[in-house]
């Protein structure tokens, strides 16, 4: 059993990729595809085990690092930048957990639907929304993301973040995101970036880093991969960003910065505001992208 500390964070997002790469054998999810639309039950019930048991230490709330804070920010002003105009859009939060972005959305006015597999996060969710009086204005659905329980075209904005994707079978989760959403609305979405668990891993087990890199896996996907699996699919890719996000250490391009700068506990207005800059101009440099934890797509349904 997990306890509430800090350090069980870092513990149990190592775990979780170490998860992944254990069962991201391509051959065995497309064999149980065939079979299963949750990609193999027990793959799945294992997976929706360790995310009930991390609902309990996911929102922790130890004190922000600047490169933390400056990858937080730095997501925000990418959706807010892409959000519907009118307040009055249906926004899918699919794979949302914790509400981390249902919780904002619902304050800025728009009406959002909050889905999980994860009865655990969920449940963190709907406390959080009881306490901010907005449990009444949301739709909370359990369900699987490869599976989704709404009808076609529900929804002018889909949302799918905190490596979701690539927590299942992207070609499946893609297809489900793109169905519920109304034609020309806009989605939104990450996945956990193929190069950088490769270079992240290299120190523990050399050979897989290499062949990850070089070979393919099938939840950890490249720029070019994640633009083609959302055409393929009807999506007019209009942006593509680079950011931390999913990434092992939560930080992708910031981690070429040095330790003691994304680190601090402590730092300036000036010092806050120069490290904006610069990772609002690196988080869309195609030459950069590929270094980052996490990609961000944003496209138009045709």
């Amino acid at each position: 059993m997990l306890e509430d500390k800090s350090e069980d964070i870092g513990y149990i997002k190592k775990l979780f990729y170490e998860y992944l790469r254990k069962y991201g054998d391509i051959k065995r999810l497309d064999e149980e595809g065939r079979k299963n639309p949750f990609i193999g039950i027990g793959r799945f019930a294992v997976l929706k085990e360790y995310w009930d048991e991390f609902s309990k230490i996911y929102d922790s709330h130890e004190e922000k690092t600047l490169g933390e804070t400056v990858d937080d920010c730095l997501f925000w002003e990418i959706l807010e930048s892409h959000l519907p105009k009118e307040r009055n859009a249906r926004i899918l939060d699919a794979g949302g957990g914790t509400g981390r972005c249902t919780l904002p959305l619902l304050k800025m006015g728009y009406k959002v639907t909050l889905s999980d597999f994860s009865s655990g996060m969920l449940e963190v969710a709907r406390k959080k929304l009881v306490k901010e009086n907005l449990v009444d204005r949301v739709e909370i659905e359990e369900a699987n993301i490869m599976n989704l329980p709404f009808a076609d075209e529900s929804f002018d904005f889909v949302l799918c973040m905190g490596g979701a994707i690539s927590c299942a079978y992207p070609p499946r989760v893609a297809s489900e995101l793109v169905r519920v959403l109304k034609k020309r609305g806009k989605i939104f979405a990450d996945a956990i970036n193929r190069y950088y668990v490769g270079v992240y891993g290299f120190g523990g087990n050399p050979q897989e880093a290499l062949q990850m890199v070089k070979s393919g896996h099938p939840v950890f996907l490249v720029p070019k991969e994640f633009e083609k699996l959302f055409q393929s699919k009807g999506i007019e890719v209009s942006h593509l960003y680079g950011y931390g996000g999913g990434g092992p250490s939560g930080l992708g391009i910031l981690d070429l910065l040095p330790s003691e700068i994304i680190k601090a506990r402590k730092w300036n207005d000036e010092t806050f505001s120069r490290l904006m800059e610069l990772m609002r101009y690196l988080s869309k440099e195609p030459s950069i992208i590929g270094l980052a934890g996490s990609l961000i797509l944003i496209g138009e349904k045709t």
